[in-house]
């Protein structure tokens, strides 16, 4: 189902929702899904920074594409140095790579990538991703929803997930810590959900591929279309020795969660109202809901229409009288039902098949079992599924050794057709592996199969009614056909049957 969503302020005028999934900077062209596998020299769209941000301490850092010793190529954080110039506390030097894309508001995001500590260094130290809100240089100081994977230092193996620029408490993460060594590539991800109410539920996320860390954290007012990268920091702590570290990057993902297709919903004033309009498609239905509040799931919003049909011209519209209140509106598009070719409850009298219905018994049979209409009060299922009568393999008691019985639709003409499908409820008591029940499409005229079976092994025992589904062969279409149900049994053992309700043969509408 696709909702194309749109607000309606109290004087007429449209705020756009959900336009739009992502925008990418001025003249930079780049597929969804981004990955950067740094294959080659980094991107020039990227946007590269770093520096101190304490000026009691001397230091320099790199980026750079480099081999990673694994048949690739990484992204190197590299010369990851400080030189205190005397005892100093939280000196540090930090760097960030920012992509070239960004996710506008109320689109749900995820993005990630695998790291490997090359150099370990004994001062605190962390990596991480961020979504930062406000274009600069230090991508952390500025207002950003970031996590840190702290890779050396007193938090080793930790996360830390924060939003910056405010004072919110940091949250860690509450696992055990994960081991840091120069063996492993880490996987880190940041990613974004909001819900009904505008609200993102952020989490950040490490494995080492056995473990994983986590840390969740809900904004109320989340930022606006903030930016994504790495971001990478070393703090000295009352050292005097420069110390360095060295990580490699790879596989460097952005990408936006979408649960549903959105499309655009356009509102002009019509009069004393206004008129809605969308694009729509063949073969798909609509239907107009409003709310007042974005508080409930907008299946519980006030039906409008329904089972508008797709126009001829590709493009919808509806009018709507007068509204003195700011209302929200909604339109969900959902497939046409399908055409019902044949609709069978087996509801007439006690041991009467339906018209068109045939029973009949292959060669060997033993002529212990057949198929009866009626109330199956004996074996079987407590009741029938619908209404009180199916069709099922003696209905007095338990089917009989050496049958080989089948049960035919009527005719049912496919002329035209390029896909159909077979629905129906059973019930199943059938000794396993030595009795079985199949499905197969026969041509009307002469009996032959068709394509493969739709279900071969029918057996086992269920506990209740079972909905079946099964799409007709390819060699059907264009035929006259009929569906048989087969049943077979073995010479030693036998349950209560196989038992059948609601046969449905459907065609795609349109």
């Amino acid at each position: 189902m696709r909702a194309i969503t749109e607000k309606l302020g109290l004087f007429g005028l449209p705020n756009y929702l959900g336009l739009l999934l992502v925008s990418v900077l001025p003249g930079v062209a780049v597929e969804i899904p981004y990955v950067e596998d740094f294959e080659d020299e980094l991107a020039d769209e990227f946007v590269v920074g770093g520096g101190l941000n304490n000026g009691q301490a001397t230091g320099e850092a790199e980026w750079s594409v480099v081999d990673n010793g694994q048949g690739g190529f990484a992204y190197q954080l590299d010369h990851w140095v400080m030189s205190p110039e005397g005892t100093t506390n939280n000196a540090a030097i930090q760097n960030f790579v920012r992509l070239p894309v960004t996710n506008l508001a109320g689109n749900d995001f995820k993005i990630s990538v695998e790291a490997r500590v090359i150099e370990e260094a004994s001062l605190n130290a962390f990596i991480g991703l961020f979504a930062m809100n406000t274009e600069g240089m230090n991508a952390i100081a500025r207002s950003s929803y970031n996590m840190r994977f702290f890779i050396a230092g007193h938090n080793s193996g930790r996360i830390r997930l924060d939003r910056s620029g405010t004072q919110d408490t940091n949250l860690y993460n509450t696992e055990p810590n994960l081991v840091i060594d120069t063996e492993t590539t880490y996987t880190l991800t940041l990613s974004g959900t909001y819900d009904v109410n505008g609200a993102l539920t952020i989490e950040a996320a490490a494995t080492d591929g056995t473990s994983t860390v986590t840390s969740t954290r809900v904004d109320p007012e989340p930022l606006v279309e903030p930016w994504f990268g790495l971001l990478g920091q070393m703090n000295v702590v009352s050292s005097t020795e420069p110390e360095a570290q060295i990580v490699h990057f790879d596989n460097l993902t952005f990408e936006p969660i979408v649960t549903e297709e959105v499309l655009p919903l356009s509102i002009v004033a019509e009069g004393e109202g206004f008129q809605l309009s969308w694009p729509s498609q063949p073969g798909m239905l609509y239907a107009v809901r409003s709310s007042a509040a974005l508080s409930s799931e907008v299946t519980e919003w006030t039906l409008v229409e329904e089972d508008l049909a797709a126009a001829e011209t590709g493009f919808n519209t509806y009018s709507i009288a007068e509204t003195d209140e700011a209302r929200f509106f909604v339109v969900e598009e959902y497939a046409m039902p399908p055409v019902v070719l044949l609709e069978e409850g087996f509801e007439g009298a006690d041991g009467s098949l339906p018209s068109g219905w045939t029973t009949g018994a292959n060669e060997g049979d033993g002529m212990a079992t057949a198929w009866e209409v009626g109330s199956p009060i004996v074996t079987g299922p407590e009741d029938a599924f619908g209404g009180s009568h199916c069709i099922g393999t003696n209905l007095s008691g338990d089917y009989g050794l050496h049958t080989d019985i089948w049960l035919r639709t009527p005719e049912i003409d496919l002329t035209g057709v390029s896909e159909a499908s077979l629905v129906f409820q059973q019930f199943r008591d059938i000794e396993e592996e030595w009795d079985w029940g199949a499905i197969r499409v026969l041509r009307a005229s002469d009996g032959t199969p068709l394509g493969d079976e739709l279900v071969s092994a029918v057996d086992g025992t269920g506990t209740e009614w079972e909905e079946r589904t099964y799409e007709f062969p390819p060699e059907a279409m264009g035929e006259a056909v009929k569906v048989e149900f087969q049943f077979k049994s073995d010479h030693l053992g036998n349950e209560a049957g196989w038992y059948l309700d609601d046969v449905m043969i459907t065609v795609p509408a349109g």
